[in-house]
């Protein structure tokens, strides 16, 4: 899904219902099972969710799906459309699940959402080897430090980006924007940009694709921090289910296993630099995508 603002307070509103619940959780969430299977739409993005040379649909998300799904005592299908198609089709009841959605206002219309199951942390990525520069601590810092930034079309980069965007002419002139990440990766790896900011599985994931993860780094400082859900259909998914469904992912994050999930999508000295990557959103409720709902997402 496109990276877009979040909800804060009901984001907020889950994370207090996860603190009081939590020691309340069943251990077999699947007593509150699905009544009939569910169809789940995907489109190819990897490390997201993707078909691979056997024809399993696996990736970060389809891998914590599977996890929910089947502590929840659910049975699923998979169903492959373009992201703008199957929002429509979710709206419509055609399709009942969809992985890595934002909460904004117009889904809420016609989606449920459920708890955050992993963190979407956004990151620029650098040339490994460069020189430090000392004015350069964090994005607020490029238009005095002269920074050129790979930014990728569409994208939502939380409300610092959105305003450095909307309030700095040098910061603007300094973005060098593209529809495709691997031509952003690219430009940095050539010095035609300094940093490229990306969510940090899916960096990673391209870097390895262009077979060039040593030849690149992680600036210390983060650009966003939101939260991430399954959307469902609240034409054809009862709230039995989401609740069955928000149950285990409680479950699941407090288990070895989902850190272990989220450790095969990223290097150990990513986790070590960005421990809250593996840490269960639901228990953690700091972000840093705050600030004024108004902002255009660029």
């Amino acid at each position: 899904m496109a990276h877009r603002p979040g909800n804060t307070l009901k984001a907020l509103s889950l994370v207090t219902a996860s603190l009081i619940g939590g020691l309340a959780l069943s251990s077999n969430p699947a007593q509150a099972s699905c009544d009939r299977e569910l169809n789940v739409v995907y489109f190819n993005s990897d490390p997201y969710h993707y078909r691979n040379a056997t024809e399993e649909v696996v990736g970060l998300d389809a891998d914590i799906l599977t996890e929910v799904l089947t502590k929840a005592g659910c049975t699923w299908r998979y169903t492959e459309m373009p992201l703008k198609r199957s929002l429509s089709a979710l709206k419509s009841g055609l399709v009942d699940i969809a992985m890595g959605a934002s909460i904004t206002p117009d889904r809420e219309e016609y989606a449920l959402f459920s708890q955050p199951y992993r963190r979407e942390v956004m990151v620029m990525f650098m040339r490994k080897n460069d020189e430090p520069r000392p004015l350069f601590k964090r994005l607020a810092d490029a238009p005095e430090a002269g920074v050129v930034i790979g930014a990728h079309l569409g994208s939502w980069y939380g409300y610092e980006y959105a305003r450095l965007y909307e309030t700095s002419k040098t910061f603007r002139r300094q973005i060098l924007q593209s529809a495709d990440y691997d031509t952003l990766h690219n430009a940095m790896l050539a010095g035609r940009v300094d940093v490229v900011i990306d969510d940090i599985f899916n960096g990673h994931a391209t870097l390895s694709k262009l077979h060039r993860l040593e030849d690149a780094d992680i600036h210390s400082a983060p650009v966003n921090d939101s939260l991430t859900h399954f959307m469902l259909s609240k034409k054809s998914v009862s709230l039995k289910i989401m609740d069955s469904l928000d149950h285990a992912i409680m479950a699941f994050q407090q288990s070895d296993a989902y850190a272990e999930t989220i450790a095969r999508y990223v290097p150990a000295d990513y986790l070590t630099r960005y421990p809250i990557l593996s840490a269960s959103p639901a228990i953690i409720p700091q972000s840093q995508d705050t600030g004024h709902m108004t902002l255009k997402a660029r």
